[in-house]
């Protein structure tokens, strides 16, 4: 915890620098998106405009949260694991519609049985891992819920809702990364409450688990910013959903 404003700066900071790396890199290869006529007039400008910018805070993300977790700790894992896993779905869609040059990459049963075979994986992990397992918390409530064997399809449906969700944000300049700093934002402070209160309780495991997942969620919110910095209007780099979808 006493890391978290170091690691959202160093999270911003390099974001910035991968952004001075990789923008004129990807302009290099040619990485640019391709808009589709039949959409809005405003959106025609933005052709040629580099995509696969997501790898702008995703890099940094995972290299920070895994230098200072050493990834050793299931929650991290499960988060760093999510974020590589369906960051390739998303590379490849991106890099399948620049070759191809159109705006669609995968198709949307490929994707979606990407998706779904990660997913299923991720419930798995999850469901057998004894600190993470079965069981929910009711809101308002504070009780335990366990929903036995049905947390997996529970969860796939969440994980995959999520992303889509996210990737659907991802139409206007500085509107996803900005959503998701939001969200990044509001899970920090809800972490910090959760480390303080299981440290009160004695529950150590759990009190470390989740300050080292603060640490992923502090260099998400670190990424996000820097990566305004290049996706504020008029954006200079597009996320992609190389970025979205993870």
């Amino acid at each position: 915890m006493k890391y978290f404003a170091m690691v959202v700066i160093l999270a911003f900071l390099a974001t910035l620098l991968m952004g001075i790396l990789l923008i004129p890199w990807l302009k290099k290869l040619k990485f640019r998106q391709t808009v589709r006529e039949d959409g809005p007039k405003s959106h025609l400008a933005k052709t040629g405009t580099p995509t696969m910018g997501g790898l702008l805070f995703q890099i940094p993300l995972i290299v920070i949260s895994l230098i200072l977790t050493r990834g050793n700790r299931d929650f991290v894992f499960f988060a760093v694991l999510s974020t590589v896993g369906f960051g390739l779905i998303g590379f490849l869609d991106d890099y399948i519609g620049i070759v191809k040059s159109r705006s669609l990459g995968l198709r949307a049963y490929q994707k979606i049985i990407g998706q779904l075979v990660l997913s299923v994986a991720l419930a798995y992990y999850a469901y057998t891992n004894e600190y993470i397992g079965s069981s929910v918390i009711l809101p308002f409530v504070g009780k335990e819920w366990d929903l036995g064997i049905f947390y997996i399809p529970v969860t796939v449906f969440i994980i995959i809702g999520t992303v889509n969700s996210v990737n659907l944000t991802d139409g206007l300049d500085g509107l996803c990364s900005g959503v998701t700093l939001i969200v990044s934002a509001t899970l920090n402070i809800i972490l910090l409450s959760v480390c303080q209160m299981d440290r009160t309780r004695h529950i150590a495991y759990l009190a470390e688990n989740y300050g080292e997942l603060l640490i992923f969620s502090a260099a998400l919110t670190g990424g996000c910013l820097g990566f305004l910095r290049y996706n504020a209007h008029p954006a200079q780099v597009f996320m992609g959903d190389t970025g979205s979808l993870a």
